[in-house]
């Protein structure tokens, strides 16, 4: 957990890193990373570098679900996304460049911005939900007591083979390796995942699916009853945030449990008082003419980012349940052509009114100094690790993160000087 966040709003000008970052992360990542299909579909600018799909282990690699293929999801999606030039139309420092930038937008408010400093703290179930939510960021304790209910949400750990008129089927079979799965996520044909739950750990049972008709990953299943002999090895429990694990994994942050949710309380406020004080600030913005070409560049970022996901959730899809649900763009995001012409020129708009937004207020700053630590800090906000540093500056370049860090000080200037009120 950062100390400083700002993601949503400092950086919404950077919506769009989540197409590459996407491809970084699946390229880079471990071959056995989760390739569970999420239960919804995204249709908006993302938060940046949100929704990233992360790697976790499973020792069996999914092949349980007859699911396996030729093709990588990583060459996929790498291959069907072209990769933008996000340092484009950007001067050496991230300035959009050959303009002056008074001449497209007016800025209203930039000190003085008026908070109400209670409208703007957690409540007690926001702290309780991100502090349950950090626990994620720990490897959870596998359990394996005998005589554990097992229920929906639940991470466990089992073992099957699967049978079509008593005769075992290819992939069917874990073979005792254990296949890591989460309760409800419903990666399985049929009405599986429902069956599984309310048994226990230890207990032996049997499964009774029919495979859809067609089941384009092995035709010869195509709409037969199979029986899947299962036992429930384990189960994933969220460690617990005692005083004594506080002080061992999150000195850095408290020394009990106490002082950690009071961490936590502040860092919400903190980015809850950065989003008000930002989104008021362009609110009150007006653009009074977009520059063509940087907002072309950023209507190609736009849709960029819808296509990656339309590509990669039709991927995901094709699969494990042998169909591509989404034939166009248009049917994914759920519009048509006219519709989504808009959606993107308007997001575009978006991206480049923050960017004018935010240069403007860094000019009258006096362009504070920006350093390479800045540039470091700034990534590792965005969720990537030092040593992806190199791989970072070379896929977006260094004018694009020094934007970005123009924003951080631009959100830091305008929150060192906004007027509290009653």
């Amino acid at each position: 957990m950062s100390k400083k966040k700002y993601t949503v709003f400092a950086l919404v000008a950077a919506a769009v890193i989540l197409v590459v970052a996407l491809i970084i992360v699946l390229v880079n990542g471990d071959d056995d990373s989760d390739k569970s299909i999420p239960s919804d579909r995204y249709v908006g600018i993302p938060t940046p570098m949100g929704g990233i799909i992360g790697n976790s282990e499973n020792n069996y690699n999914n092949q349980g679900n007859n699911a396996s293929t030729d093709d990588s999801l990583d060459d996929k999606v790498s291959n069907e996304t072209a990769i933008a030039d996000f340092s484009q139309g950007l001067d050496t420092y991230g300035m959009i460049k050959d303009i002056k930038v008074e001449d497209f937008i007016h800025i209203n408010t930039i000190e003085g911005i008026k908070v109400d400093k209670e409208a703007v703290m957690p409540s007690e179930t926001d702290v309780e939900v991100e502090v349950d939510r950090f626990k994620h960021n720990f490897d959870p304790v596998y359990v394996t007591e005998s005589g554990i209910v097992v229920e929906s949400g639940n991470d466990i750990n089992f073992d099957f083979k699967g049978f079509v008129d008593d005769i075992p089927f290819d992939g069917g079979d874990t073979e005792g390796r254990g296949y890591d799965y989460t309760l409800g996520s419903k990666k399985f044909i049929d009405t599986f995942d429902e069956q599984l739950i309310g048994h226990k750990t230890g207990e032996k049972f049997d499964v009774f699916v029919t495979f859809p008709d067609p089941y384009t990953n092995d035709l010869s299943l195509s709409g037969k009853l199979a029986r899947f002999e299962c036992v429930i090895n384990g189960v994933y429990r969220k460690v617990e945030l005692t005083d004594e694990f506080v002080a061992a994994n999150l000195s850095e942050y408290a020394s009990n449990y106490d002082e950690f949710v009071e961490y936590v309380r502040n860092d919400i406020y903190e980015n809850n008082l950065a989003e008000y004080v930002y989104a008021s600030f362009i609110d009150g913005c007006v653009v009074t003419e977009y520059p063509q070409v940087y907002l072309e560049q950023n209507k190609l970022f736009a849709e960029q980012n819808y296509k990656s996901r339309w590509q990669y959730y039709n991927y995901y899809y094709s699969l494990y349940y042998g169909f591509e649900p989404w034939p166009t763009i248009y049917d994914y995001m759920g519009v048509d052509e006219e519709t989504y012409d808009t959606i993107i020129t308007e997001d575009a708009q978006y991206l480049v009114k923050t960017a004018l937004a935010n240069q403007a207020v860094y000019e009258k700053m006096g362009k504070p100094a920006m350093t390479e630590e800045d540039v470091r800090q700034c990534i590792r906000e965005n969720g990537i690790s030092d040593d992806m540093f190199a791989e970072a500056i070379q896929t977006y370049g260094y004018p694009f993160w020094y934007q970005q860090v123009i924003s951080m000080k631009v959100v830091q200037y305008l929150i060192d000087n906004v007027e509290y009120v009653e």
